[in-house]
This record gives C-alpha cells, sequence and structure tokens, in this order.
C-alpha cells in the first residue's frame, strides 16, 4: 500500500496539499506548521474520530479548522495496483467529517464494502487500536500500552490464526462475574456472609441477654440489703467526724502561719541580696535605651559593609569608565566642553590649511605654463627677457612646490590624531569623547557620594560606640564589643527584672503573714482530745455512692435485657432464617471457586502465549535495537503488558526503560514498535509507518543509525517521517542521494 496524495482543511491545514512517494518521505518544517495536524488528519481519514471522544482536548474540537471552513479532506491510496481515492466531509455541524465516499481514482466507480466506519481496518486489516500502537509513531506517544486488540492480533500469530477472542477481555468478564460475587468487602457472599453473621450474632445477643437477666434478678435484692447496712455506718461516722474538725482546723492554721513566716525571712534575704547587686546598673528606661542603641550600631555596622560594597562596585565601574577614554589621547585631561572646542579649532584650521593646499597647486600650474611660454620664447624667439623669465619662473615654482608641501604636512598633522578624512570627522570623535566623559563623570560623582555617605557613617558608628561603652563602663568594666555590651545590657535587664519579681513576692509574702496572723484561733483550754472513731467518712461515701450506681444499673439492665428480648423476635424463626442464608451461601462459594478456576486456566493459558510471543518479540526488537545503539545492547525483554527492558552487552542485569535515558528508552520503544509492526501488521498490506518527530531525542549517531534502518525498510514499505529538525534530511542527502524523497508542506 502506498499513500499518495492527502488534501486537508483540518486544523491549521486550510485546502493545505500532501504529496508522497513509495519509500522513505521526509518531510521537514519547524515546530508549529503543521506536521503533528497531518498525522492526526491521516489517522481521521482512516478511522473518523473516536466516537466516545468528548471535551475541549477531543480531535473534533481539537482539530477544528481555524478559518471556520467546514473540516474535510481527501487521500489518495494505491493498492494491489488500483488507485482509490478516500473522502471525509462535514455535512452537519454536530457530525465534523461525517460523510464519507470511497471510489476507484481513474473510473470514480464506488468501492463496494468500503464505509466510513470500517475504512481504515478494511484497506490496512488492522483496527485503529493496532494500528496506533505500532505503525503510528509519535514522540510523545512511543511506548506502548498493552490493548485488547492488538492482544487479539498476538494471540492469532501464535494459536488458530483467529482474531475474536481476547484473554483480557475474557478475563475482564470472568472477574466481573467474580466480583459479583466478592469484591473486598461487596459482593454477593460478603453480603450473605454479613448476613449470617448478623443473625448468628441476633442469636447468641438473645441468649446472652436471657443469662443476664436471670443474674440481674438474683443480684438486685442482696444490692439493696448492702446499702442499708452502709446507709446506717455512714451517719454514725458524720457524728463523730463532726467533733475533731474544729481541732484539726485550728492545727493547720498555726501550721500555714509558721511556714509563711520562714518564707517572708528567707524572701528579704533575697530582695537584699539582689538590691545590693543592683546598686552600680542604671534605670530599666536607660537600659533599654542602651539595648536599643546597641542594635542601631549594629545596623550601621551593616549598612557600612554595604557601603563597602558599593564603593569598590563604583569605584570599578569609574575605572572601567576611564579606562574607556584612554583612545582618546588627543582630548586628554580636557573636559567635554573642551574637547568640543579643540575639536572645533583643530577642525577649522584644518579645513584651512587644506583649503590652502588646493589653491597652491593651481598656482603651480599656472607657473608651469609661464614657464612653458618662456622656454618656447627662448627658442624659437630669442627675446632677449625671456632668460631672465625662465629664471624668476623657476623659482618661483620651487617656492609653490615648498607651501604646497607644507600645507599637506600641516594638514595631515591636524588629521592625524583624529583619522579624519572630512571635517565631520572630528566633531563625531569630539562627540564620542564628550558621552565616554560624561559617563566617566557620573560614576565618578556617584563613587564620591558613596565615599562621602561611608566616611559619615563610620564617624557616627564611632561615635555612638564610644558613648555606649562609656556608659557600660561602671557596671560592665573591659567591654569591648559589641555582642558583649549586648549581653551586658540584657544581663543588667534580667537582673533589674529578678529584683522587681522578688519585691513584689516579698509584699505578697507580708500581705500573707498578716492576714494568716489576724484568722490564727485561741490556743486550746486543754490538749485532752478524743480517741478516733476508725471510720472514714470518704470512704463510706465513695462505697455507698457505688453500691447505689450499681443498683440502679442492675435495675437498668434488667429493664434493658427484658426490652431488648422483645425486640429480637421469636428465636425459632430468627434459626431458621440462619440455615436459609448459610445454604444459599455454600451454593455462591462453589460458584466463586469455579469461576476463581478459570481465570487461573485461562491466566496459565495466557502466561504460555505469552511465553511463546514474547522471545519472539524480544528478540525481533533486540536484533532492531541493537542497530539503533551500534551494539551497546544486545537483548530486550518484554513483560505481558509490553514494558520493555534492556541487556547492555557484557552485562547480566537488564535495565528497565524508565532507567535509561530519554533517549536511550525512546530508541528501545522504537525497536519495539517496529518489531511489532514486522511481526504483527499483515505482510500482503506492507502498511505505511508514520514517524511524527520520533528521532528528536536521539543523538547524532543514533540517529544516523535509526535512518540507516529506516532507509532498510523502506525498501519493504513506504515510511512518512515527520522532523522539525533538518539533521536527518542533512544525513540523507548525504548518505542517501536520489533514495529518499525530500517532501515540502505544499499550500
Amino acid at each position: 500500500m502506498i499513500w499518495r496524495k492527502l488534501n486537508a482543511t483540518f486544523g491549521k491545514l486550510e485546502n493545505r496539499t500532501l504529496v508522497l512517494e513509495e519509500g522513505l518521505n521526509f518531510i521537514h518544517a519547524p515546530n508549529e506548521s503543521g506536521k503533528s495536524t497531518w498525522c492526526a488528519f491521516l489517522r481521521t481519514m482512516l478511522y473518523g474520530f473516536p466516537a466516545r471522544s468528548r471535551g475541549a482536548l477531543a480531535d473534533k474540537n481539537r482539530y477544528a479548522p481555524w478559518s471556520g471552513s467546514p473540516m474535510q479532506g481527501s487521500m489518495e491510496i494505491e493498492q494491489d495496483g488500483q488507485r482509490l481515492t478516500i473522502s471525509r466531509r462535514t455535512a452537519r455541524v454536530n457530525s465534523p467529517m461525517g460523510a464519507f465516499s470511497a471510489a476507484y481514482t481513474d473510473t470514480a466507480t464506488p468501492v463496494e464494502g468500503l464505509t466510513a466506519a470500517n475504512c481504515g481496518e478494511v484497506l490496512l486489516g488492522i483496527p485503529r487500536e493496532v494500528f496506533e500502537r505500532s505503525a503510528f509513531i509519535r514522540q510523545a506517544g512511543i511506548p506502548i500500552d498493552q490493548d485488547a486488540e492488538l492482544e487479539r492480533r498476538i494471540a492469532a500469530l501464535i494459536t488458530t490464526g483467529e482474531e475474536d477472542t481476547s484473554f483480557s477481555q475474557s478475563y475482564e468478564r470472568l472477574k466481573k462475574q467474580l466480583n459479583s460475587r466478592r469484591y473486598n468487602k461487596s459482593g454477593q457472599l460478603p453480603q450473605l456472609e454479613g448476613e449470617i453473621a448478623a443473625l448468628e450474632e441476633t442469636l447468641r445477643q438473645a441468649e446472652a441477654l436471657q443469662r443476664e437477666a436471670r443474674s440481674q434478678e438474683a443480684l438486685i435484692p442482696q444490692l439493696e440489703s448492702q446499702e442499708q447496712q452502709l446507709s446506717a455506718a455512714l451517719d454514725r461516722a458524720l457524728a463523730e467526724q463532726a467533733l475533731s474538725d474544729s481541732r484539726r482546723a485550728q492545727a493547720e492554721a498555726r501550721n500555714l502561719y509558721s511556714q509563711a513566716k520562714a518564707q517572708l525571712a528567707q524572701q528579704r534575704q533575697e530582695t537584699t541580696r539582689l538590691a545590693q547587686a543592683a546598686a552600680a546598673l542604671p534605670s530599666r528606661e536607660r537600659l533599654i535605651e542602651l539595648k536599643s542603641a546597641v542594635g542601631s550600631i549594629t545596623v550601621n555596622e551593616l549598612s557600612r559593609r554595604q557601603l563597602e560594597g558599593q564603593l569598590s562596585q563604583r569605584r570599578q565601574a569609574e575605572a572601567e569608565a576611564r579606562q574607556a577614554l584612554a583612545p582618546y589621547a588627543v582630548f586628554a585631561g580636557s573636559s567635554a566642553p573642551e574637547a568640543q572646542q579643540k575639536a572645533q579649532r583643530d577642525s577649522a584650521e584644518w579645513q584651512r590649511w587644506t583649503r590652502s593646499g588646493r589653491r597652491w597647486p593651481l598656482c603651480l600650474a599656472a607657473a608651469l605654463a609661464c614657464l612653458a611660454l618662456a622656454a618656447l620664447a627662448v627658442g624659437l624667439l630669442q627675446l632677449p627677457w625671456a632668460g631672465a623669465a625662465l629664471g624668476a619662473g623657476g623659482l618661483v615654482l620651487l617656492v609653490i612646490s615648498l607651501l604646497c608641501r607644507r600645507n599637506r604636512q600641516r594638514a595631515g598633522q591636524l588629521a592625524a590624531p583624529y583619522s579624519a578624512r572630512s571635517a565631520e570627522d572630528f566633531s563625531a570623535l569630539a562627540r564620542s569623547y564628550t558621552t565616554l566623559y560624561e559617563i566617566w563623570d557620573a560614576r565618578r560623582q556617584e563613587a564620591d557620594t558613596v565615599q562621602r555617605r561611608l566616611e559619615d557613617l563610620a564617624d557616627n558608628i564611632q561615635r555612638a560606640r564610644a558613648k555606649l561603652l562609656e556608659e557600660l563602663r561602671p557596671f560592665a568594666p573591659g567591654t569591648e564589643e559589641l555582642p558583649a555590651a549586648a549581653e551586658a545590657v540584657d544581663r543588667a535587664l534580667r537582673h533589674l527584672r529578678a529584683l522587681e519579681d522578688a519585691r513584689a513576692a516579698l509584699d505578697r509574702l507580708e500581705a500573707k503573714c498578716e492576714a494568716l496572723a489576724a484568722a490564727l484561733p485561741p490556743e486550746p483550754a486543754s490538749a485532752a482530745s478524743s480517741a478516733p472513731s476508725g471510720q472514714d467518712v470518704p470512704a463510706l461515701r465513695a462505697r455507698l455512692s457505688a453500691l447505689r450506681q450499681q443498683l440502679t444499673e442492675a435495675r437498668q439492665t434488667l429493664a434493658a435485657c427484658q426490652g431488648q428480648l422483645r425486640s429480637l423476635g421469636d428465636f425459632a424463626d430468627l434459626q431458621a432464617q440462619l440455615e436459609e442464608r448459610q445454604a444459599l451461601h455454600t451454593q455462591r462459594q462453589e460458584e466463586y471457586d469455579a469461576i476463581a478456576l478459570a481465570m487461573e486456566v485461562l491466566s496459565q493459558a495466557n502466561t504460555a502465549l505469552q511465553n511463546r510471543f514474547s522471545p519472539a518479540l524480544g528478540e525481533k526488537a533486540a536484533g532492531i535495537f541493537t542497530k539503533l545503539t551500534r551494539g551497546k545492547y544486545n537483548k530486550v525483554l518484554l513483560d505481558r503488558e509490553l514494558a520493555a527492558s534492556a541487556l547492555e552487552s557484557g552485562s547480566s542485569v537488564p535495565r528497565e526503560a524508565l532507567v535509561l535515558s530519554q533517549g536511550a528508552a525512546d530508541q528501545l520503544y522504537l525497536a519495539v514498535r517496529l518489531a511489532i509492526c514486522d511481526m504483527v501488521l499483515p505482510k500482503e498490506k506492507a502498511i505505511p509507518l508514520v514517524l511524527d518527530d520520533a528521532l528528536t531525542s536521539f543523538d547524532d549517531d543514533r540517529c544516523a543509525a535509526a535512518l540507516d534502518y529506516l532507509m532498510e525498510l523502506s525498501r519493504e514499505r513506504q515510511i512518512l517521517l515527520f522532523s522539525c529538525q533538518e539533521r536527518e534530511g542533512d544525513y540523507l542527502r548525504r548518505n542517501y542521494p536520489g533514495q529518499f524523497h525530500d517532501v515540502p508542506l505544499l499550500s
């Protein structure tokens, strides 16, 4: 099969034509020129738009013509010696490219049996999914994923040749049946198991409730008797406790007063110590001002370092600007106005000497003419004065020659520093000098400004630092550095804060002692005391409360058990429901086990098929990958999902595509793609290959290897190589002149 001519109004393509030939067709164009659009158009012409594609990124919306024209196109194909023309156009707005026609090109006779739905599959012998995973190779889609259609095709190659079955589809149907019976916590079996568990739990609850009700009925009378006994004991203990409470309160008050006086004495000593140590410290407000001064000096130090860096940059810029003035030696030491004035003077003088130099040659010519006449008079007329005239003329000629030479030398001396050939050159040099001088002057002024700011800041820092250290000397002698000064100020502030806290604590303790002294009870008249009763009132109260709570809970539990037993229903009916659910569960479990066994057998069969196909595909891909990598890799391994890994020559550990570089991974998957094309595509169809920027990530050497292989492959089938790079074309023109087709993107 050969694709001859494409015509498209599709996306950015407006009535554009692409003419193709047999063998390798190289189509080069920069990015965004329509290469990928041509590839999408070609696929759409063969298979139409996907039926379930929706949204803004769907092809029918993505490739709507930019001009607003109806989407349409045609494609001329040569197959089995006959030429076909298939066309798709838009008849309805909601069905782009929906109108389809196919006819023999030479006779316009419709092609029987070729429709919009089956066009690609009839012409190429493969469905869309197989085409996209084999012969349709894009840079962003080089890796291959498993697909039911591709799976059928592979299965047909290694079994009976039938393509109406797919392992994944059969496996998925069985899996749906399996999941309908059990999937995690859903399905018929988990539902039945839940119902069985619920019924069993209900029966267990009924039995437990009956036992619990009988137990509570026996416990309640015992608890009521214990409650009466504890209540009487608590009344006796409360009467005894009232007698001893007053004595205990008096003892506790005197003990608290003694402890408070001891704490007050200790706090007075601590406060006195802190006050003596703080005698040399300034006030809190002054310390805060000193801390702020430390911070200001620190900030100014940072600013000074920044200004030093700026000054260095400004001086460097000034030096560079001054260096730029070096070539203008004629204006050395001159300001911009002085340079312009000098250029004007030199220009005027140069013009004067130049004009004078032009007049003297005329005089010289006139003198030469006079000498010629005098010589004629001497030779022909023999005039007596002619000899004297001839001598005088020679003298004049000598003087004029000397004057001409002097004028030229003077004009050259003036023009040399300016490299001037005209008066404008003097002004141009002065203007250039003026521009560079002004730049230098501006940078010098900027540097001087920064230097003055730096000097002022350094002076301020020095004065502030001296003043700060002077004020720190009474309570922090020997402090010289800013960090030490900051620490001394913080230490003094902490000391003052500790003194204030100590004084506040002292005031609180004095007030506490006064309050406790005022509340002291009188001394007891007698030290005699009654013997303790031995009854613990809190323990009795806790025991009585717990007993009453237990009694209440027992009554509530009995009532709840009786209510729940009524709500659960008849025990015999629950038992019958349980037996029914258990029988149904046994049936569903047998079905589940049978389906699981079928899936296992199907997986084993598929594994056997994979073990037969993957080595052959891997061997074919390895041969191609070895050529693409110039022999660096010599083996390719494929799993059942067609994920590839490669084995480097001399190595025993395969490397997955994910750990390869982008270029090596693309080369690996291109090799697998080409191997699939060789093994899966119908041999009699010779389906063309489409490569859209598939070699972009290849280096030059491996790109050349890929082009060599594609040239070899182009002897068997047509190849469309789209590229945004010119290197492929350069290589092909250099190594395969006349053996490929350089196809332009025609309008």
